[in-house]
């Protein structure tokens, strides 16, 4: 079989994983969220400080996550990753039975978070192994409309399975589906196996940082990513008590939903039409602004909710440009340590972001999309009118 495909059943099967671990993922996120939100509804304080443990976990280990990826076998990595992260979710079950729930909700998600840093450098990199450069712009569109159809149908199940069930189906079912998605993983095919390079931990790590700052467009994406993903943390970490205002629990899961519309009907635009980033900060910007009105003026739900898939197609077209640039530009035996550098830089400043806006906003919930909005608007002016 020739590359193409070779590639195209390698997408398929690359999706299909994906797709299997992020329905998981996604339920056992939203629930965790919903959860604490139940049990500290009060406070914004614990889940400011369970997504900062998050991000520390990759802050942390992700310099080491893409020296790693680059030395041994990614498929096998990833298989080994996916095995790892059910056996985990296996084990949560049971502590629930002897820990309090939050804390084994933040253990979980802390060992969770190691393997994901690994695995996410790990996924991207494996694609240019699996996938030909022809193929992959197609492979990432195709890979955001399902993804996005997972995330338009998770909240949904997530919102039953917390009004209905306990955490502990919530587990199993993340267990199930990393499992799933190593026997996808199994069946792939190497049309392009990346050279390895026999060097240490430090002249690694120097090469991909020289590869990233000698490259300006990487390098500017880099700037620009970390300051909206701080600034996000106002954003998202004030989504998930809008219910609380409103005495609707349902209504973190119909934002999520509306949402990941917007970021399915990013991904067939992208098809056909390249849009310019900074265009899209703008408007997210903008968008995250008018909704903060629109609660102000005790708006219809439904005007509010069309406003927040205006963010998810915003941003998924953001995020889509973006990777497309990477996997394009770098070759495959630089694929694990710039990966990883670029998620280093690009979430450094989370941990910071969930701390200083879970307390700012402690008692000012709707202001954290106030906030978000004037901040991404101020990137995009400072960064696109005065320094471009």
């Amino acid at each position: 079989m020739d590359k193409n495909h070779l590639s195209i059943i390698n997408s398929k099967l690359m999706i299909s994983a994906n797709v299997c671990s992020k329905l998981g993922n996604s339920i056992f996120d939203i629930v965790n969220k919903l959860t604490i939100s139940r049990i500290f509804p009060n406070s914004l304080i614990y889940l400011a400080w369970y997504a900062t443990a998050e991000s520390i976990v990759g802050t942390v280990f992700n310099l080491g996550a893409g020296f790693v990826v680059d030395k041994v076998s990614r498929k096998k990595l990833l298989i080994s990753l996916e095995i790892m992260s059910g056996l985990i979710c296996l084990l949560g079950i049971y502590s629930l039975k002897i820990f309090p729930t939050f804390e084994v909700m933040f253990g979980v998600n802390i060992l969770l978070a190691v393997i994901y840093t690994i695995a996410l450098p790990g996924f991207n990199a494996l694609a240019k192994e699996c996938i030909s450069n022809d193929f992959m712009k197609r492979h990432l569109s195709n890979a955001v409309v399902f993804r996005e159809i997972v995330s338009v149908t998770s909240p949904i199940f997530a919102g039953y399975l917390f009004n209905s069930y306990c955490l502990e189906i919530v587990y199993l079912l993340n267990a199930l589906t990393f499992f799933f998605s190593a026997i996808f993983l199994r069946n792939l095919i190497i049309i392009d196996k990346a050279n390895v390079e026999k060097k240490n931990f430090v002249e690694h790590l120097k090469n991909g940082y020289i590869f990233v700052s000698y490259n300006n467009l990487l390098r500017d994406l880099l700037i620009i990513i970390a300051l909206v993903n701080f600034i996000l943390c106002s954003y998202n970490i004030s989504i998930p008590y809008f219910g609380n205002l409103y005495n609707d629990s349902q209504y973190y899961s119909y934002i999520l939903f509306f949402q990941s519309l917007g970021a399915i009907l990013a991904s067939m635009i992208n098809k056909r039409k390249s849009l310019k980033i900074e265009q899209h900060l703008f408007y997210l910007g903008i968008s995250m602004i008018l909704i903060y009105i629109c609660f102000l003026l005790n708006t219809f739900l439904i005007l509010n909710l069309v406003l927040f898939m205006l963010i998810g197609y915003h941003l998924s077209l953001f995020n889509i440009s973006f990777f497309n640039s990477v996997q394009t530009s770098v070759p495959s035996e630089y694929s694990g340590r710039v990966f990883s550098l670029i998620f280093l830089i690009s979430t450094l400043f989370i941990p910071l972001g969930n701390i200083l806006f879970g307390i700012l906003i402690n008692s000012y919930i709707r202001e954290g999309l106030l906030i978000s909005g004037i901040g991404l608007l101020l990137i995009y002016y400072i960064y696109f009118k005065i320094f471009k």
